[in-house]
C-alpha cells in the first residue's frame, strides 16, 4: 500500500531526504523513507543517484511527478529540488549521495548537452539484465566508503562516478533516440525552455508576460503549450514553482516572514501572507507551526 501524503495535518518534523555526513565528498546509504518526508520539497544541494530494491514511491523533481519501482534509477544534479508524494511500506533503495565539488570533477569533461539531458531526463528504468550490474556498483562503491584508510578513496569513487556519467548519457541517449527517432519538436523545447526559465527566475519575476518575452511568443501561445504538455496554465506551473522555494525557506531557515517576501519578489509580509493564505488555505504562522 503505497500512502500519500496530507498536506494540512501533520506534525512531524524532518531534515533532508539524504545528508552527507561532515567532512565527506560521498555517502552510501539506504534512505528511511516514510510518510513523515511526504510532501516536504527540499532543494539537495548536492548529486544523488538513487536505485529502488523493492517496493514503489512518487517523487516530484522540479516539478515534474515520477513513479518509482524496482529497477528504477534516479539520477539529480546538485541544486535540484526534490519531494517524496507518496511511499509504499515495503519500499527499499541504494543511495549514493555526492558532494558538489566531486560532481564537478567527475563531470567536468562533459558538455552542457549532458546537464541539460540529466535535468530533462532524471529517472530510468533498469531490466534484470542492467540492473544487477548497476547493484554490484553500488556495493563497489559502498566498500569503498567504509574502507576509509584508503588514501586514494575520494579518487577511486569520483573516477567511478565520471564512468557512471558516460555510461548513463550513452546508453539512455541511445535507446531514447531509439524511442523517437527524432529530435524533439518545438512545443516540446518551448515548454522544457520555460520550466528552466521559471527555475531560474521565480523569486525575481511573478508575470506570465515576462516569461513569454523572454521565449519570443505570445502568452496565449504559451498557455496552449503548458497546457498541452502538462496541464497547467503559464501561471500555475510560476506559482507551484514560486511556492516551492518559499516553503523550503520556512521550512529550512529561521528568516523572518519579511527576509522571505524580500528574497521572492514580493513588496511586503502582508502581500506575501494573502499570497500564500491563497496558494495553500492556512497562514504562514500556522504553516510553521506545523512544520516544527
Amino acid at each position: 500500500m503505497i500512502k500519500k501524503g496530507n498536506k494540512t495535518d501533520r506534525t512531524i518534523t524532518v531534515g533532508n531526504l539524504v545528508s552527507l555526513p561532515e567532512g565527506e565528498q560521498f555517502v552510501i546509504c539506504d534512505p528511511g523513507w516514510d510518510e513523515a518526508r511526504l510532501n516536504r520539497p527540499v532543494r539537495v544541494a548536492f548529486g544523488m543517484m538513487l536505485l529502488c530494491r523493492e517496493g514503489r514511491a512518487r517523487l516530484s523533481i522540479n516539478l515534474q511527478e515520477y513513479s518509482v519501482e524496482r529497477g528504477t534509477q534516479v539520477l539529480l544534479i546538485p541544486n535540484t529540488t526534490v519531494m517524496l508524494l507518496a511511499v509504499s511500506d515495503d519500499f527499499g533503495a541504494s543511495c549514493f549521495a555526492f558532494s558538489s565539488q566531486m560532481f564537478d570533477e567527475a563531470s567536468y569533461r562533459l558538455d552542457l548537452p549532458f546537464f541539460r539531458f540529466i535535468g530533462d531526463h532524471p529517472v530510468s528504468r533498469h531490466t534484470d539484465e542492467t540492473f544487477e550490474p548497476l547493484e554490484l556498483w553500488f556495493e563497489m562503491m559502498r566498500h569503498t566508503y567504509e574502507d576509509r584508510e584508503n588514501m586514494f578513496r575520494n579518487t577511486i569513487v569520483r573516477n567511478r562516478l565520471q564512468n557512471m556519467f558516460m555510461e548513463y548519457y550513452d546508453k539512455i541517449q541511445r535507446k531514447k533516440l531509439h524511442d523517437m527517432a527524432r529530435i524533439p519538436d518545438r512545443q516540446t523545447d518551448l515548454c522544457r525552455r520555460f520550466f528552466n526559465l521559471v527555475g531560474e527566475n521565480c523569486c525575481g519575476e511573478h508575470r506570465v508576460e515576462w516569461y513569454a518575452d523572454r521565449l519570443c511568443v505570445t502568452t496565449r501561445y504559451l498557455s496552449a503549450i503548458t497546457r498541452e504538455s502538462v496541464h497547467m496554465t503559464p501561471k500555475e506551473v510560476i506559482d507551484r514553482m514560486l511556492m516551492l522555494e518559499i516553503r523550503i525557506m520556512l521550512e529550512t531557515s529561521d528568516k523572518t516572514v519579511q527576509e522571505i517576501a524580500d528574497a521572492t519578489g514580493f513588496r511586503d509580509q502582508a502581500y506575501l501572507s494573502r499570497y500564500f493564505r491563497r496558494q495553500t488555505g492556512s497562514s504562514i504562522s500556522q504553516y510553521r507551526r506545523v512544520m516544527k
